[in-house]
């Protein structure tokens, strides 16, 4: 784990970067914030940032993770010897007293560009409005062990497709967006808060063996009655009106297809 500090005092605002090792796109976010930041003057930097690059050794594998996904790794157990668990013990003290956290992904799912939160603070809308995605997506309801799951004022992005620039660009504008709403980098671009629908997550969709296949895209309306992912052992479909895919990708995980969702609320 890499850990940038620039500033001091209040308010403390972390963005981490390469929680999966298959997501170099966070790392190259974190260095080119990390650039920018020694480059300008310190009176536009107010209080603390932080940045982080996670999980660096299963980055210079090119693998997901180690032993353990890093983000089902939370509360982080101080007692394992597995190597994610001990990085989430370490993030997990680098951000305990944190005011606002940013964690920084990329997926296969498509569309690729959205927000993930699992409480519903005023400084995790706030973060939310501040970047330019369409949809947020609401885990409250779900039995999460994640980041944003353990920090109340802690949102994810997924920047966009794994491996790509656009995934490093979006992260990299989006993350200044992210430092500007909560007046930690003060430049002469005021925050912009854009309108953005939340998705509440209501489903895991489990996934077997065999050749997945999914028939929607993400934040597509769910016709009822109809199969929307199958496998050998699953054909999944839903009785109930305006249900909607998150996060869904054929390879994306190992024993889900991702998640189902309804609309919430326009913030």
């Amino acid at each position: 784990m890499k850990v940038y500090t620039h500033g001091h005092g209040n308010p403390k605002v972390t963005i981490i970067g390469s929680i999966h090792g298959d997501e170099p796109s966070g790392k190259k976010i974190i260095q080119k914030l990390n650039n920018k930041l020694n480059k300008i003057d310190n009176s536009k930097i107010n209080g603390q940032i932080k940045l982080i690059i996670a999980n660096e050794k299963a980055l210079e594998q090119d693998i997901r993770y180690i032993d353990v996904d890093l983000n089902r790794s939370f509360p982080a157990d101080e007692n394992s010897n597995k190597h994610e668990d001990k990085l989430a013990v370490k993030i997990s003290n680098e951000i305990k007293n944190d005011d606002a956290i940013l964690a920084l992904h990329s997926t296969q799912s498509s569309p690729s560009k959205f927000t993930i939160f699992s409480h519903e603070t005023e400084i995790n809308l706030k973060s939310i409005k501040s970047i330019p995605t369409k949809y947020s997506v609401y885990c409250n309801e779900l039995e999460n062990s994640t980041l944003d799951s353990e920090f109340k004022n802690s949102i994810t992005l997924e920047c966009g497709p794994q491996y790509s620039t656009e995934a490093i660009k979006f992260g990299y504008k989006s993350a200044k967006f992210f430092l500007r709403i909560h007046n930690a980098l003060i430049i002469d671009k005021k925050p912009r808060l854009k309108e953005t629908t939340i998705i509440q997550a209501k489903k895991i969709i489990p996934k077997e063996k065999g050749k997945p296949k999914i028939y929607y895209k993400n934040f597509e309306i769910i016709p009822p009655n109809t199969i929307f992912a199958e496998d050998e052992k699953y054909k999944h479909k839903t009785t109930d009106k305006n249900y909607m895919p998150i996060l869904m990708s054929e390879h994306g995980y190992e024993d889900i297809f991702g998640l189902i969702g309804k609309k919430y609320k326009t913030i």
